[in-house]
């Protein structure tokens, strides 16, 4: 009985996995986003600019994977180049310091992108990155939160 109840439950699952990652929306990364979050050498940041531009030629819509250019801005003036290759809710991302005097910052980085509603039924897309990096300072990470602009 309990065989049974756990596969009715992990069966439901899988028909909703399915149905989210399924639709192109909810791999449309591309657009503007809004980011802050804590670096472990650098500390708290806000009012990064993150730019995502999709690879249409590299992406597979159809099989649930999507590729993205990356590009974020900080208010500095520090910019990061790299590339976000997507699946359903989850993203890997590359990045690098486009700073010559900077060569060992660089990383990679793991992503949750959730879809909330809120009470006007508007849809609000956030980007959640755990990152690291192994050569920046003698290696470190961070954290960041990326919402998706309208």
């Amino acid at each position: 009985m309990l065989k049974s109840k756990l596969i009715a439950a992990f069966g439901i699952s899988l028909i909703s996995l399915s149905a989210f990652a399924g639709t192109t929306d909810a791999l449309d990364l591309a657009g503007k986003w809004l980011c802050h979050g804590y670096d472990m050498h650098d500390g708290y940041y806000k009012d990064a600019s993150l730019t995502l531009t999709l690879d249409a030629k590299n992406s597979d819509f159809a099989n649930n994977y999507g590729a993205y250019h990356f590009d974020l801005s900080e208010p500095d003036g520090t910019v990061y180049l790299g590339e976000v290759a997507a699946s359903g809710n989850q993203a890997a991302v590359y990045f690098k310091n486009t700073s010559p005097k900077m060569k060992t910052d660089r990383g990679v980085g793991i992503a949750t992108i959730t879809h909330d509603r809120n009470t006007k039924n508007q849809v609000t897309t956030v980007l959640h990155k755990f990152y690291y990096e192994p050569t920046y300072q003698g290696g470190g990470n961070g954290y960041e939160t990326c919402v998706k602009q309208s």
